[in-house]
């Protein structure tokens, strides 16, 4: 079997009609789908396939949708496969969760309960004290710190060599978009999300999610996790509890993360969930590994032929 990294996309990779396929036409999906539903209400589902757009993107909504579609086509895929032999599980920012549960540190059960939560408590402390997030695309990490620093606003994700997002209060992010367009950036792209995530304003959130996530039992996962904390491989259960609720406030590694998986040999990687954003960051981080994205039945089928076929 060929040996692989599961991925998990996270925040903004949402859209509505996600998981309509999934629901329709797999009985497992549609089971995973129905027993969140029962947790989240039967408005949950309709917002996912129906929208409007705007009920999609508050993050009480996004983060359970990013994350039950993940698991849905993980799990899906899970069934089918028989090529690839997971080594390595790692998720951005909300994707964490979707990876422990790949991991086997959670269950799905546990999973569906914990995104609840940090959904709920991200959403109150937004709504607490507006914020918004961008990505800032061409500009070196050393301006960016700086221009943060003089608007107030922060580093939230460290994507690429050349992608950086930004956090903070709405009038401090667009004064630090304003100042790096200036400074030479050649593009930036506001997000769809409706918080300061990976910063101070999450504070009062991470400490109440630390407190729910005490009372969860994690297990010592099949396979190592990296946190978007430290970037570092981790099978302790503790380790993995405490970084869970550290994250919400910190700025996430990702491309510290990724070039950690390379160093370890693994160069071939499985984006699982909507969009195929994680496909395009490693692109950036290094043209030579070798990345397939599932976000859909059709995606699953097509991998596991061409792989087989090739």
């Amino acid at each position: 079997m060929r040996k692989a990294a599961y991925l998990f996309p996270g925040q903004g990779t949402q859209f509505v009609g996600m998981g309509r396929e999934i629901y329709d036409e797999s009985s497992l999906g549609k089971e995973i789908f129905d027993k969140t539903s029962r947790l989240y209400g039967e408005e949950f589902l309709s917002i996912l396939f129906e929208g409007p757009e705007d009920e999609l993107t508050k993050t009480i909504n996004t983060q359970p949708a990013i994350f039950l579609m993940s698991i849905a086509l993980l799990k899906i895929f899970e069934e089918k496969n028989t090529l690839f032999e997971p080594v390595v599980s790692c998720g951005l920012s909300v994707g964490e969760m979707a990876a422990l549960v790949a991991a086997g540190a959670l269950s799905v059960d546990q999973g569906v309960y914990c995104i609840r939560k940090r959904a709920e408590f991200m959403d109150e402390a937004a709504q607490g004290r507006a914020g918004t997030m961008s990505s800032v695309i061409g500009l070196n990490l050393e301006k960016i710190q700086a221009i943060c620093g003089e608007a107030g606003c922060f580093v939230a994700n460290l994507n690429t060599p050349h992608q950086t997002v930004i956090s903070g209060e709405p009038a401090s992010v667009a004064q630090a978009e304003e100042r790096c367009l200036r400074e030479g950036a050649r593009r930036v792209i506001r997000l769809k999300v409706s918080g300061a995530f990976h910063t101070s304003l999450m504070d009062e959130a991470s400490s109440r999610f630390a407190e729910v996530l005490r009372k969860e039992a994690f297990c010592r996962p099949r396979i190592p996790v990296i946190s978007n904390v430290d970037a570092a491989y981790t099978v302790d259960p503790g380790k993995i509890r405490d970084n869970l609720a550290q994250q919400m406030k910190v700025p996430v590694r990702w491309m510290d993360s990724v070039l950690q998986m390379k160093s370890r040999g693994v160069d071939t990687f499985i984006e699982i969930g909507p969009g195929r954003v994680l496909k395009g960051l490693l692109r950036k981080i290094d043209p030579a590994l070798t990345v397939y994205t599932i976000e859909s039945l059709k995606d699953i089928d097509s991998l596991l032929h061409e792989v087989t076929a090739g």
